[in-house]
């Protein structure tokens, strides 16, 4: 793994741990840079920039170093590693982050910190909320960051609505990265035909919820059968939880899909989960479990 592979796991594992708790963006960044184990160079106010609020930087092993960057809503922290090709903006603003609070008064960060920002933009570091890919092997970007937003009314859309969006999201990014492999995530409203032929005519991984039908749980109901007798023969304390590959297509469906089943019983009883992919690798449970419910954890995060 490279260097800056391995620093922005760690960076990223730092952040996360942080993200929830109830500290200051000067507090969260000290934090970070003491669980990430780097040295914290400089926390700087950035005024007159609509995007961002804050940034910080600290100094890992290999010549790399982390940044942080508080959004302009005071709400969201971003991250990323960058190269020695930036230690010229860090230097100058750990030079001033090192003086007495006398001599900070007298020299303004400001302009330092702006022009910090605008080579990362221009070096397509993803700074602009609208876009942070997860790129890790193309750019030193933080995974599973916000993407963008519609305003629409709350109805189910459907797939004439979602692949026009779609179209100009991925043409977007492939644009800027065009070696990135683009995975699709998205709940069961996703989950239809006009997408699924989409993704499969542009060369796009996709994994959704299925909403559950009579077919599907006729596939499953042995296995439901099973779980809840494994889950009654055992001190009937938290819950089993069991995974099944099939292979079906809905009538409305241009061909048939690679199908995973979840299927959990506890104490309230059962629930079975369903979604759709493309992707041929991976076991259900992996791509259940790592895939589709941590990606869709990363909402939560963009709203923390």
């Amino acid at each position: 793994m490279a260097v800056d592979e391995l620093n922005l796991m760690v960076l990223q594992m730092a952040v996360e741990s942080v993200r929830s708790l109830s500290l200051s963006f000067a507090e969260k960044a000290a934090e970070i840079a003491n669980r990430s184990r780097g040295s914290l160079l400089f926390d700087v106010r950035i005024d007159g920039d609509a995007q961002v609020q804050r940034v910080a930087a600290i100094r890992y092993h290999g010549g790399q170093f982390g940044v942080l960057a508080l959004d302009g809503h005071g709400l969201v922290t971003h991250y990323c590693i960058v190269n020695g090709m930036f230690s010229h903006y860090i230097a100058a603003l750990e030079s001033w982050h090192r003086m007495p609070l006398s001599m900070q008064a007298k020299m303004d960060a400001n302009g330092n910190a702006r022009l910090f920002v605008a080579a990362l933009r221009d070096a397509d570091i993803c700074w602009a909320p609208s876009i942070w890919p997860e790129c890790i092997s193309e750019l030193a970007c933080a995974s599973l960051r916000f993407v963008s937003a519609i305003l629409r009314p709350a109805k189910r859309p459907s797939g004439a609505e979602i692949r026009p969006h779609l179209r100009r999201l991925v043409r977007a990014i492939q644009i800027n990265w065009p070696n990135i492999r683009i995975l699709l995530r998205g709940d069961s409203p996703y989950c239809n035909p006009q997408v699924i032929d989409w993704c499969r005519a542009n060369d796009v991984d996709f994994i959704f919820g299925l909403a559950p039908t009579t077919t599907l749980r006729k596939h499953v109901a042995d296995l439901e059968a099973s779980t809840t007798a494994r889950l009654e023969a055992s001190a009937k304390t938290g819950k089993v939880r069991r995974f099944k590959e099939l292979v079906d297509g809905a009538a409305s469906w241009s061909r048939v899909e690679r199908i995973l089943a979840r299927v959990e019983v506890g104490a309230q009883g059962g629930d079975t989960r369903f979604i759709v992919t493309n992707l041929a690798g991976g076991k259900a449970k992996a791509l259940y479990e790592n895939v589709y419910c941590r990606r869709g954890a990363a909402e939560n995060h963009i709203k923390s």
